[in-house]
């Protein structure tokens, strides 16, 4: 416990205020008493949370969960540390380092609710085909960039955005075929 105590030489001023010694020794206990009490619930407190962040939880996502790139740059593939609180990025790849994989073809992803994301199983393909020591399952460079995505799963400002693109691109169209000469 703490080595802190109330004592009488702090409270010398109080028998002016009509406090005899036995009851100013009462008041001190009282008082001492509080303050351990007080201390040991700290103390309690700070052991709790210490063992709380020392078994910080490892997150560990199936291999075919689809992660965002910020997620997956900290894979253990990828020298990073996924936990549940926090997770830790790897030395080497950062998130456009992903995202220039993604738009070069040599990485897999999907894009799910208007996000571009990979998977372990994606991300391991990938790293194996950058050692070239072993084939991949699938050959990521004849693979989209992209994924087609159902228009079930698509997300209501992508639909929108889709028809206004089609839109223009028929008036374009419409326009190049007025100016043709017959």
């Amino acid at each position: 416990m703490s080595e802190w105590r109330f004592s009488k030489e702090v409270l010398e001023p109080l028998p002016e205020y009509g406090l005899s010694d036995q009851r100013l020794d009462n008041e001190l206990t009282k008082m001492n008493a509080e303050v351990e009490g007080y201390i040991t619930r700290g103390e309690l407190l700070v052991q709790k949370l210490r063992r709380h962040f020392a078994a910080e939880r490892v997150y560990d996502p199936d291999i075919d969960a689809p992660l965002k790139l910020a997620l997956a740059v900290c894979l253990p593939e990828l020298g990073g540390e996924l936990r549940s609180g926090h997770s830790k990025q790897g030395p080497t790849y950062t998130v456009s380092a992903l995202r220039g994989e993604i738009h070069s073809g040599r990485l897999a992803a999907i894009m799910h609710r208007g996000k571009l994301m990979v998977t372990r199983r994606t991300v391991r393909d990938w790293l194996v085909s950058l050692d070239g020591n072993i084939k991949p399952s699938r050959d990521p460079l004849k693979e989209k960039a992209v994924d087609f995505v159902p228009e079930s799963q698509k997300s209501h400002r992508d639909t929108v955005r889709a028809q206004v693109a089609t839109e223009r691109a028929r008036a374009k169209l419409d326009a190049l075929k007025l100016r043709r000469p017959k």
